[in-house]
């Protein structure tokens, strides 16, 4: 796949010898966006940790523009144009919003005016955030959080984002907020992994990839989802 942003091929990975992922292969083009869906406990949160770097693979390759980065950390994945949202945000709670934005760039190598650059396009992107800037990141609600940790993966000069799980936890009218920016971001023309549990938002997507029991179990192109509810409900939890 000469095109492709980032490549999983023939994965596999687990927690303390329990395997999770097994022989899992897949690829986001250029200035695509790929949903990643299924249900909790199948593996999209394991795929997550081992395409950003957290987690190793005890098999397989990851490669990043045609450039293997196994063995790499998240650090250095994201020097590479990696970034990554973790389920559940991981934030420092004790931390200012716009500390947090900073920080996300302390190893980045970017100049100050880049830095303020960015922040400027983050704050552009979620005024909600920009509005309480000093605030503590302990005193924001569950969405704000959700809009920070996505800001802070902004802050990398990326060519590839993974979200994992931009709905977990969220009211429906915030989860629409949420991929409301998703598709703002999307609309820069870079790579996009998201990984939800549910096919509510295929429509933001370019092709849809479904994993069952660890490995891809099927694909579609998103038009063909949208043009067949029937067959979404076949495949996908929340349909």
């Amino acid at each position: 796949m000469t095109d492709a942003a980032l490549t999983v091929s023939d994965i596999y990975a687990g927690y303390a010898g329990s395997q999770v992922l097994h022989g899992m292969s897949l690829f986001v083009r250029e200035g695509e966006t790929l949903l990643v869906v299924g249900p909790n406990g199948h593996g999209k949160s394991t795929l997550a940790a081992v395409m950003s770097g957290m987690l190793a693979a005890t098999a397989g390759t990851v490669t990043l523009h045609g450039r293997p980065i196994d063995g790499l950390s998240p650090a250095q994945r994201l020097r590479l144009g990696l970034a990554y949202v973790p389920q559940g945000d991981l934030l420092f709670p004790s931390m200012t919003i716009v500390d947090t934005l900073f920080a996300a760039t302390a190893y980045s190598g970017d100049v100050w005016r880049e830095r303020h650059a960015r922040l400027e396009k983050v704050f552009g992107l979620f005024p909600g955030i920009a509005r309480r800037a000093k605030a503590y990141a302990n005193s924001l609600s569950g969405g704000e959080r959700r809009m920070l940790a996505i800001g802070r993966a902004l802050m990398a000069s990326w060519t590839v984002l993974i979200i994992d799980e931009p709905s977990l936890g969220l009211a429906p009218i915030v989860v629409e907020d949420i991929y409301g920016k998703i598709r703002d971001i999307r609309s820069a023309g870079q790579s996009i992994i998201l990984i939800d549990e549910a096919i509510t938002h295929a429509e933001i997507a370019d092709r849809v990839m479904v994993v069952r029991e660890g490995h891809i179990s099927a694909e579609y192109e998103a038009s063909a989802l949208r043009e067949s509810k029937a067959l979404a409900a076949d495949y996908f939890v929340g349909a």
